[in-house]
Formats: C-alpha cells, sequence, structure tokens
C-alpha cells in the first residue's frame, strides 16, 4: 500500500485517509464497467441468434425490434432490485402504490422500479463523484470528499421523491 502512495504521490493520493477509498472505488468501479460490458456482449450475441432463428407465419424472417427487448430486460432488472428493498407489508405497499398512481405510474412493477431507483441513483451518484474525481485534476480535503459523498448519497435518495411529488402535482 505504501509503495502504491509513492509512485502516486501527487495531489490529493498522498493523503493516507483518501487513498484506500480511492483504490476502492477505482477497482470497483473497473470491474463494475468490464462486468457490463462483458454482460451486454453477450446479452446482443444471444438477441442476434435468436432474431436470426425466429420465424413469422409464412417461414419467412421477421425483423424482431431489440429495443423493446431491451426495455423490458432493463424493466425486469430494476423489478428484481426494487423487489428486494420494497415495502413487505401491505398498508405501506398499498401507500407507495397509491402515490405512485396518483403521479401517473400505473405498471404493476412501478413500486419496485420506485424503489430500485432510489437504490442505484443513491449508490450511483457517490460513485460517479469518485470516479469523476479520480480523472479530473481537484483540491478536495478527506472531509470534504466524505461531505460531497454523503451528500450525492442522501440527494440521490431523495431525487426520486421530488421527481414523483412534481408528477402528482402535475
Amino acid at each position: 500500500m505504501k509503495s502504491i502512495l509513492d509512485l502516486l504521490s501527487v495531489g490529493w493520493f498522498a493523503h493516507t485517509a483518501t487513498a484506500p477509498l480511492l483504490i476502492a472505488a477505482s477497482v470497483f468501479g473497473c470491474v463494475f464497467i468490464f462486468s457490463l460490458v462483458g454482460m451486454r456482449g453477450l446479452v446482443a450475441r444471444t438477441d442476434i441468434k435468436r432474431r436470426a432463428t425466429k420465424t413469422g407465419l409464412h417461414g419467412v424472417g421477421e425483423p424482431v425490434s431489440l429495443r423493446r427487448q431491451e426495455t423490458l430486460r432493463a424493466s425486469q432488472l430494476l423489478s428484481r432490485v426494487g423487489r428486494m428493498i420494497a415495502p413487505r407489508d401491505a398498508a405501506s405497499y398499498t401507500l407507495a402504490r397509491m402515490e405512485l398512481v396518483q403521479g401517473g405510474f400505473f405498471s404493476p412493477s412501478a413500486v419496485p422500479a420506485y424503489h430500485a431507483s432510489r437504490l442505484i441513483m443513491g449508490f450511483g451518484f457517490p460513485i460517479l463523484f469518485l470516479v469523476t474525481f479520480t480523472v479530473l485534476p481537484m483540491d478536495f480535503t478527506s472531509r470534504g470528499i466524505i461531505i460531497a459523498v454523503a451528500s450525492l448519497a442522501g440527494l440521490g435518495f431523495i431525487i426520486p421523491s421530488f421527481y414523483l411529488r412534481h408528477r402528482q402535482k402535475k
């Protein structure tokens, strides 16, 4: 750990409090991006094979939109993630469902998708900040970094609520 800090002893890398955070965020970001790209390649290849073998009523290949399939997969992923953190009791779930219906979201998967978006934005904003922070030369103290990450996480968790309230007022 000390040798990495010696190699990168410029700017805020020299602060021992931020170095482990930076290294962990960089490793997590790289693994996440490589996994995402790899899975996207596998999914696209599977879709191409499925479209190539699909036939219409007359035996002629029928073009199938991949955009709709991608949208459906994204919705299913949001629903799966959202089900893990959505309210379990009937009263809370019904209340959340009514608020979403008032906001114009009528889909049965709206409640899990809403909670998944809160989770994704709550973790995504700080990660995006840390990645941007490593690329761009900014001068922050370790306390400033912690405050920024905590503020962005809080903001990510409440933005979907503000958007829902805005839709309800419209």
